[in-house]
């Protein structure tokens, strides 16, 4: 087997990329459709989240099982993008919980 022959999960753009160039994408392993799917996945769950929220619902645990399932299949910058914003609306979610367990007096 030749060092050129691309790995089998490679998409065809990646295969071309890298005959042209001579030089292995970084950023490999996923076609295009497969990014979207996902990207699509991540909305959903975001929107998830935020009605539930507002419908004062708690599926922290459910919530987070999904995100931690599709943060295995991210692979590309862009789709961690979207893995940060659902960590940080899960992070919001958490903290109003918190707020109304614990009732402080707050000096902002």
């Amino acid at each position: 087997m030749s060092s050129h022959n691309p790995p089998t999960n490679v998409s065809k753009r990646d295969s071309d990329l890298r005959q042209q160039s001579g030089k292995t994408p970084i950023c490999t392993g996923q076609t295009d459709l497969e990014r979207l799917e996902l990207r699509k996945s991540y909305r959903v769950l975001r929107e998830d989240i935020v009605q539930q929220s507002r419908a004062e619902e708690d599926n922290y645990p459910q919530w987070r099982q999904r995100h931690n399932h599709l943060w295995d299949q991210v692979q590309h910058p862009r789709e961690a993008v979207c893995d940060s914003r659902i960590f940080e609306v899960l992070a919001r979610h958490v903290a109003q919980q918190m707020d109304v367990v614990i009732e402080v007096p707050r000096y902002d």
